[in-house]
């Protein structure tokens, strides 16, 4: 496939806003431009597809749109990657602008929060690259060499230039580690005048993709082995004898014997501690509540012969431990640590059904050896409250918004100014993606619900509920789930998301969060099981704190986001002023004009190619929103099924004339008579729908 010379043409020029282009341009020659825009874009996604065609099964591609709703994008840019690593930041680059085509190892910075290699583990190809370059029967003389400090009209180095200059090596390595967030990428870089010479442009490009796979395989994320935490009774409360000799030893010390043990003890008992590996720690625990030790594991499980040091607890009825584990012990007290912690299981993360002083050694989490460390130096470590920033300015994913600049804007600036929101709106206008969207462009973590007219303050702030011995203890709701671990009491911030929000009664449902949100503490009816009350207060100027259980911190940037359909507001509960004064009201509205250009802009981001009945969407949207405004989501729905049913007729069945519970049966018939002037629609079919659904004769 050749790449022609008008799509080189496309790329060149000033940047053109959508906003500047309506003062240079008649209505029909901004479409013009979009349409021919368009048509190279979709030129070139044909291009990508006959590359992964060369390349052959194991690739994916992604490319970037040619507009981001506000202006016309001056490149095309696609992002190739092994299907194994599609969730990692480095890709293959293919990019065009109006001078030249590049292909080259990349680092997608805006995925990088959600990468799975690291982009320390990105640069690492330059470790490689004489071997890659040797091995590979490379010619340096025709890859380039920069980074993203460089712009696109710069002047690149040749990787041969690089590799025969120490002093811009040193150059590189110094940029890599001194600026934040820099990479270096390395490829081939084609002029206009020799791209347009190809006849197989996807041949030219697969075969730089290929080239480079060796060094984008050393860009992969090294697997890491994870630091495991173990809790080993030393059985100091029964013998001290043991501990004090494995402690001179250093080892822990243990003996598991068919004959002195079952069966079933001993296979079970050493296969947990054949599990334990050099640089694992361990916590010499003395089966009472006590600890004793901290160390790191320097030997696997083995047998010790020499019997000279053997460990003997009773010298006339045992005949010596030999089990054991290389330990340094790092951190030893002489009297053993208490903890009268009532909650003593659950801060450790141990199972509440464990016997602890029986069990030889078991697994703990990091936040329960943390819990250790601090009780054994002698102070309880404090947890940083976890923190979202508000400096995001775009959103992420698939959604199309009208405005969408503006958008953003109220909601960073209410978010950053403390308020919670609530995006307001008729149905399908994309509140629920959108809510979800938000969380995502602020890196929040995040929770979602959908409000029911039963809500209390049992399904918000959480009440008693039975255990399996009959008796009761506290359950948190939804909002005190968002800012506390449960198992090891660490401090979350987890965004909530409520759906149709005005289906609950807010009143009733959230009760005393009325004052938690406005900055006041508050003390919950109910209790912890060692009786102390539990405590909801939002976070001040302490940017940590001691983990328990008995409090719920509300994180300074933690945030509500609720939906609101506008069409149900009337028939569904009121807020009281009182709530909506902490809220900023966000409308997420239909769009002002609807129009062909629109339709085609929504398809694009749907995905929706080819689509032979655009005009017919326009007008099905405008007599829609004559009697009940509905959102893009719901012409989406149309959309979809028209294109795979053919079917216009059963689609505004499926998806409108529902969304008309509640209009007159004039309005309804009047509809009905208004669509039967497109030519797709059956009216009968219509006709015969409402005579069933709303009750109503035609």
């Amino acid at each position: 496939m050749k790449i022609p010379a008008q799509q080189f043409e496309l790329l060149q020029g000033p940047l053109r806003l959508f906003a500047n282009m309506k003062k240079e341009y008649t209505e029909n020659e901004i479409a013009e431009i979009k349409k021919s825009h368009q048509k190279g874009w979709r030129d070139w996604k044909e291009l990508m597809t006959k590359v992964l065609g060369q390349l052959g099964k194991g690739y994916e591609a992604e490319t970037e749109s040619w507009t981001n709703g506000w202006l016309i994008q001056k490149r095309f840019w696609t992002r190739i990657k092994r299907v194994e690593r599609k969730d990692d930041a480095t890709c293959n680059s293919v990019a065009m602008n109006g001078d030249s085509l590049r292909v080259h190892l990349e680092w997608h910075n805006n995925r990088s929060d959600r990468s799975g290699n690291s982009i320390e583990e990105h640069n690492a190809w330059i470790n490689y690259v004489e071997k890659w370059v040797a091995e590979q029967s490379i010619d340096p003389a025709d890859f380039k060499v920069w980074t993203s400090l460089e712009d696109e009209d710069e002047e690149y180095i040749t990787l041969e230039t690089y590799l025969q200059d120490e002093e811009i090596q040193a150059q590189y390595n110094q940029m890599v580690q001194s600026e934040e967030n820099t990479w270096i990428r390395v490829g081939k870089v084609f002029t206009k005048e020799e791209v347009l010479t190809w006849d197989q442009a996807e041949e030219a490009i697969a075969n730089v993709v290929r080239d480079l796979d060796n060094l984008y395989e050393k860009t992969k994320s090294a697997p890491k082995p994870k630091r495991k935490y173990w809790l080993f009774n030393v059985f100091y409360s029964k013998n001290s004898v043991v501990w004090e000799k494995s402690r001179a030893q250093g080892i822990a010390a243990m003996q598991y014997e068919e004959g002195r043990q079952s069966k079933s003890v001993v296979t079970k008992n050493l296969n947990i501690i054949e599990k334990m590996a050099p640089g694992d720690y361990v916590i010499a625990y003395t089966g009472s509540r006590g600890f004793l030790a901290i160390g790191e594991v320097t030997t696997p499980f083995y047998q010790e012969k020499d019997e000279s040091k053997y460990i003997y607890a009773d010298v006339k009825k045992d005949e010596g431990w030999r089990q054991r584990i290389g330990v340094n012990w790092f951190k030893v007290v002489e009297e053993p640590v208490m903890s009268n912690d009532p909650g003593l299981k659950n801060r450790l993360g141990v199972d509440p059904s464990t016997v602890m002083s029986s069990a030889t050694i078991f697994e703990i989490p990091e936040e329960g050896y943390r819990f250790v460390k601090g009780l054994i130096e002698g102070t309880e470590e404090e947890i940083e409250v976890p923190q979202v920033t508000f400096k995001a300015n775009k959103l992420p994913g698939h959604l199309y918004f009208e405005g969408e600049e503006e958008l953003v804007t109220q909601v960073r600036t209410a978010m950053a100014n403390g308020k919670h929101i609530i995006l307001t709106g008729p149905p399908g206008t994309g509140k629920s993606k959108l809510a979800k969207y938000i969380c995502d462009m602020f890196k929040a973590d995040y929770k979602m619900s959908t409000a029911t007219s039963d809500w209390s303050t049992y399904e918000t702030i959480g009440g008693y509920r039975p255990n399996s011995d009959g008796t009761l203890s506290f359950s948190p709701g939804l909002f005190l789930e968002c800012f506390k671990d449960e198992t090891t009491s660490l401090p979350q911030n987890k965004w909530l998301i409520i759906d149709e929000m005005n289906r609950a009664d807010i009143d009733k449902a959230f009760g005393s969060l009325f004052s938690a949100l406005t900055g006041d503490p508050i003390t919950l009816n109910f209790q912890t099981k060692s009786g102390r009350p539990l405590l909801l207060k939002p976070q001040k100027d302490e940017k940590t704190v001691v983990p328990n259980e008995w409090e719920y911190i509300i994180p300074k940037s933690w945030r509500l986001i609720g939906t609101m359909n506008t069409l149900d507001k009337a028939s569904l509960y009121e807020m009281s002023y009182a709530f909506m004064r902490r809220f900023a009201f966000i409308p997420v509205g239909i769009p002002r004009d609807i129009d062909d250009q629109l339709v085609k802009n929504y398809l694009e981001t749907w995905e929706i190619a080819n689509f032979k009945y655009t005009d017919t969407l326009v007008s099905m949207w405008k007599y829609i929103n004559e009697y009940r405004p509905i959102g893009p989501a719901i012409i989406e729905d149309i959309a979809r099924y028209v294109k795979d049913e053919g079917d216009l007729t059963s689609a505004i069945i499926l998806y409108v004339l529902p969304q008309f519970e509640g209009l007159l049966d004039k309005e309804i018939l009047e509809f009905i008579q208004e669509v039967r002037e497109v030519p797709e629609v059956e009216e009968d079919k219509l006709i015969q729908f409402a005579e069933d659904f709303f009750h109503i004769k035609g």
